[in-house]
């Protein structure tokens, strides 16, 4: 099982919205996925809820030493986002269980991790077991600021932890397409890190069609509006980017 870890130490940027456009593209290809919510507030749960989707289990029991999935899994598994998520969590457990469930599931299937906006126990117990990691940023200076924080974070993780940890970029997200400010920062941020880019084209406008999908359970490629139809390519193209690197 490959895992992938979308994360940021900020809310507000995109996280859950790029999660679960991951999973959709991937359930669209005949992929088996599993899709863990480690955010308390289980806004992603909520969405796949509508899906075809089932939940196996709650992800706070990942934290705990009675986990267990001994069963058949379904094509499309959740661990859910629930409110246990907040106390007393155990990274070494976390790692522990999921070591098992990579042994017990084949390499094809792929995890996605949708993480809380904290520096926590939530955020860095899936950075120690993932494969990659993909970080939304949202275009105001203090979060471009920031990314030497993320960076620092991925590389004690890959020191310390897990020298496999792939890096696959930065994704900027909720772009206001109409704002000068916002699309300055975006061309500093392609000539200062482009390195560190997902790929340098590469943007998510902020558009309405996004949770108006979501709030359908489908991706916003398939809403069927025109309003969608050029943030539908967008999200599609840096989800695919993300399918093909990992």
């Amino acid at each position: 099982m490959k895992i992938i870890t979308i994360a940021n130490q900020k809310g507000g940027v995109g996280k859950s919205a790029l999660s679960l456009h991951i999973a959709f593209y991937l359930h669209e290809l005949g992929k088996k996925v599993v899709f863990i919510d480690l955010d308390p507030q289980g806004n992603s749960s909520s969405v796949l809820g509508k899906t075809d989707f089932q939940a196996v289990a709650s992800a706070s029991s990942l934290f705990q030493d009675n986990f267990s999935l001994d069963m058949p899994l379904p094509h499309a598994v959740l661990l859910k986002g629930d409110a246990s998520l907040v106390n007393n969590l155990d990274i070494k457990l976390f790692v522990q269980n999921m070591n098992q469930l990579i042994k017990s599931i084949d390499d094809e299937t792929i995890c996605i991790v949708d993480t809380a906006p904290t520096a926590s126990a939530l955020q860095i117990a899936p950075l120690i077991v993932s494969d990659s990691v993909v970080s939304p940023i949202e275009l105001e200076s203090f979060s471009i600021a920031g990314i030497a924080s993320i960076l620092n974070t991925l590389n004690n993780i890959k020191e310390q932890y897990n020298p496999r940890l792939n890096f696959l970029g930065i994704v900027p997200n909720r772009v206001k397409g109409v704002s000068h400010r916002q699309l300055t920062l975006l061309e500093q941020l392609r000539t200062s890190y482009s390195q560190y880019l997902l790929d340098p084209e590469f943007k998510i406008n902020e558009r309405q069609a996004i949770p108006e999908a979501l709030d359908q359970g489908i991706p916003v490629w398939r809403l069927g509006k025109t309003s969608a139809r050029d943030v539908g390519k967008e999200m599609k193209a840096v989800v695919s980017k993300i399918y093909q690197s990992i």
